[in-house]
């Protein structure tokens, strides 16, 4: 709200007079302008007008001598009626200033009406913020248990997996010392296999056969103990010439006799079965150390991968398995399936 810069009080912008050469604002009556009239387009309040420099006029007239007293007084009449002027003009001058004040304080009720409202607008936008900040850190919050228990939950699992890898390893540890258990209880043996099987026949006499065709001198008593093992007459036994046979297993006295015959049979490589005693066209046969089952896929995997490879040697020696990619190479004893696919494979790279 702004004053009026004649009386102090304040007035409303519009309907005021405005001083063309300064910023000041008055009520039209603090001025004698006239309240339904327009203002003049150049007015200048009156300190403006009164700060305006004067200049000498040499047409202003000379004022002559005062009139005496009892001409100034006048009569009774004229000054009642000057003081009646003057009454009324007064009381003109009140009523105006007393409506200008009711209509500034109408203006000032209701800029604070509005102030009003848009304070109550604030406060509920105020109080919507609040709420969405306390959903918010809410939800943060949630986040953040949350947070916290996929951490522990990744700890636990990191944990578990951890030791599930070392119960495989230990697993797989048991499961490699069994089998070298297993194949040491097997040092004494050897198995021979496509001899011909036939019905009624003697394992000793047959095993006592086949170690006088090897030159190995072999007494009866050196033989702990001599079976067929497999499955008999399945669908892979049967052969062109006759009865291939399931393997013969031999187990002997002595450790000497058992290298003296795999040496035998290996000088011998390519010996058959002719003058053995059987019926049947004469086929090659193999004499080879006794593997546990899981030695024995293995050897196979190694003869396999080799053939396809090109080595020229694989072989067992005291149930380990060994291979050699020729001539002045160095032997690799493999022990699983991954040292396979190490052996051969950094042979294929290089």
């Amino acid at each position: 709200m702004v004053k009026c810069s004649a009386c102090g009080r304040f007035l409303s912008p519009t309907g005021a007079a405005t001083c063309t050469l300064c910023p000041g604002l008055y009520h039209r009556a603090c001025v004698g302008i006239p309240e339904t009239g327009r203002s003049p387009k150049q007015w200048k309040c009156p300190e403006c007008i009164a700060k305006k420099p004067k200049v000498g006029n040499v047409n202003t007239p000379v004022k002559g001598a005062e009139p005496s007293n009892t001409e100034s007084e006048g009569s009774p009449a004229e000054k009642s009626e000057i003081v009646e002027k003057d009454i009324i003009s007064e009381s003109a001058l009140d009523t105006s200033q007393s409506s200008d004040l009711s209509l500034e304080l109408r203006l000032f009720r209701e800029e604070i009406r509005q102030l009003r409202t848009e304070i109550q607008d604030f406060c509920a936008e105020l109080c919507d913020v609040r709420g969405a900040i306390a959903v918010c850190n809410q939800r943060m919050d949630e986040f953040d248990s949350r947070l916290i228990n996929l951490e522990k939950e990744v700890k636990v699992s990191s944990s578990r997996c951890a030791e599930v890898d070392k119960l495989e390893e230990t697993v797989a540890q048991l499961r490699e010392d069994l089998n070298a258990r297993d194949q040491d209880l097997l040092q004494g043996d050897i198995e021979i296999t496509n001899l011909p099987e036939v019905n009624g026949e003697n394992p000793h006499h047959t095993i006592m056969v086949v170690a006088a065709k090897l030159g190995v001198d072999l007494d009866e008593k050196d033989i702990i103990f001599a079976e067929r093992v497999g499955k008999k007459n399945d669908s892979s036994s049967q052969m062109e010439g006759g009865t291939r046979g399931r393997r013969v297993v031999v187990r002997l006295a002595r450790p000497n006799l058992r290298e003296s015959f795999l040496r035998s049979a290996r000088t011998r490589r390519g010996i058959t079965t002719e003058g053995l005693g059987f019926d049947l066209p004469a086929r090659r046969f193999y004499v080879n150390e006794r593997l546990t089952k899981k030695n024995k896929q293995l050897f196979y995997l190694v003869r396999e991968t080799a053939k396809r490879l090109q080595w020229r040697y694989t072989w067992t020696k005291r149930g380990k398995i060994y291979a050699r990619q020729g001539e002045g190479k160095p032997a690799h004893q493999i022990k699983s399936e991954t040292d396979v696919d190490r052996v051969f494979g950094e042979v294929q790279v290089g």
